[in-house]
């Protein structure tokens, strides 16, 4: 039963260590949707898909969650709300990366995403572009993952802009948790 306040509440499970388990995000985000969460490493990314839905104050909820070697369901009142394969002990990836041409300019913009609690050095082979110009600027942002920059105070997480060269393959060192976009001119 949720007693009060603007969320749900968090159904705990799949604890592995201290640093990582799974809980069930009920009435998340400004009671507005359901989502199973993993929590690893100082921070947490929604796994599988989320759902819209709220939670109700000074209700009872039946709520059941099976944990099976491949799989999570998640049932709320005994009607289904999630069903989907995961293994508990698969590693999270670390980087996920973005590449698309924009038309306009026909410069090449390249978005990487590091989940990484240290510094990851990348290999990029960019050979296959066929306009890879000589030069790129290169965006990062970087920080803690509960950082947050709010109105009026002084900002925690700023973006870092400089020039870099560029070649056909290309090395990189990835901050912690961070954001790193390259605008590759074209030539």
């Amino acid at each position: 039963m949720k007693l009060g306040g603007a969320e749900g509440f968090l159904i705990g499970f799949g604890t592995t260590n201290d640093d990582e388990y799974l809980w069930w995000n009920l009435g998340g985000w400004g009671n507005t949707r359901h989502a199973v969460e993993r929590f690893r490493s100082g921070g947490s990314n929604v796994i599988g898909s989320n759902t819209l839905g709220s939670i109700e104050s000074n209700r009872w909820y039946d709520i059941k969650v099976e944990l099976t070697e491949d799989r999570i369901r998640c049932y709320l009142d005994s009607v289904l709300v999630h069903d989907f394969a995961y293994r508990l002990n698969d590693e999270m990836p670390q980087l996920a990366a973005s590449c698309v041409r924009e038309t306009s300019s026909g410069d090449t913009i390249l978005k990487i995403v590091s989940n990484a609690s240290n510094p990851v050095k990348a290999s990029i082979d960019l050979s296959s572009l066929d306009s890879l110009g000589t030069m790129a600027s290169k965006t990062v942002l970087s920080g803690s993952p509960d950082a947050k920059n709010r109105h009026g105070e002084p900002a925690h997480v700023l973006p870092v802009t400089s020039t870099i060269s560029m070649a056909p393959n290309l090395e990189l060192e990835l901050p912690a948790h961070s954001l790193t976009v390259l605008r590759i001119n074209a030539r």
